[in-house]
């Protein structure tokens, strides 16, 4: 069995994919708390929430991006 090795720049890279993952839940929770005029508290009281929405947006991100691997890995094989 051979060892993985995850590189800086590798790790750097997913933590910048979370990043915009989390900033975009948080965008969202600000749309929401302005178009349904609720309480600002809600911006820190539903942070779990926004920490799950940002881990889904993050795996959406990932199946997007092997998906996208996949075909051009099925392309350059066949060129």
């Amino acid at each position: 069995m051979s060892d993985w090795i995850i590189t800086r720049q590798r790790r750097r890279k997913e933590l910048m994919f979370w990043g915009i993952s989390f900033i975009v839940a948080f965008l969202m929770n600000v749309y929401g708390i302005v178009r349904y005029n609720t309480s600002w508290s809600e911006l820190y009281s539903q942070l779990h929430i926004v920490l799950l929405i940002s881990f889904v947006l993050y795996a959406f991100i990932g199946i997007i991006r092997l998906s996208i691997f996949g075909i051009l890995k099925v392309f350059r094989k066949t060129a």
